[in-house]
């Protein structure tokens, strides 16, 4: 009976919504272990991202960690097996799952750039980081525009960075001059009053 119990896990559908809660009529108790085991791997795979690529959206947002089964409504059991097993399964849950990401997403950057490296491990961070806020926003911006921009400033602390990510329309409208105004102004301590004094 227990091998039985167990042989779900390898079946794809059970890691939708429908064939979760199809499951949890069936066997409650395999999928509550089931989810223990997931939840398991996944906290530990959190863990292990949050020690390199914690900036990255697939960390940030697992951030929080997932939920024990004590903390489910029972009725939202199935979405959160499915949501847990999606994460699980997808292959940016690792580290070494991001680092695939990084190369693959360094190449296309560098192609839509137009020149090979352009993208690569020393500003891939501020690159990402730049192209996720630019989103959010709703700025449009060309490859080429965002890759100068984080070119540009790179010698900036982490916490000038951030300033210039609350400023990101600004700078990259202005992203041809940035480096030469980085340059002459040495580290910003504030973005607003760099941005006024040299009238952007």
């Amino acid at each position: 009976m227990a091998k039985a119990s167990f042989e779900f896990k390898f079946k794809p559908h059970y890691y939708t919504t429908q064939g979760a809660e199809t499951l949890a009529r069936k066997d409650m108790k395999a999928l509550r272990s089931e989810y223990t085991r997931m939840r398991d791997v996944a906290q530990k795979r959190i863990k292990r991202l949050g020690e390199e690529y914690q900036w990255t959206s697939s960390f940030q947002s697992k951030q929080g960690g997932i939920p024990k089964l004590s903390e489910i409504d029972p009725r939202d059991l199935g979405k959160a097996f499915k949501d847990l097993a999606s994460f699980v399964k997808w292959g940016g849950s690792t580290v070494s799952g991001q680092r695939a990401i990084q190369r693959k997403t360094q190449e296309t950057l560098s192609n839509a750039v137009g020149e090979k490296g352009a993208v690569n491990p020393s500003n891939y961070k501020r690159v990402i980081q730049i192209l996720n806020e630019a989103r959010k926003m709703k700025l449009i911006y060309g490859s080429d525009k965002i890759v100068d921009l984080a070119n540009s400033t790179m010698e900036l602390s982490q916490k000038s960075f951030n300033q210039v990510l609350d400023h990101l329309g600004t700078f990259l409208e202005h992203s041809e001059e940035v480096e030469e105004a980085f340059e002459e102004y040495g580290e910003p301590v504030d973005m607003e009053e760099f941005i006024q004094e040299i009238g952007w």
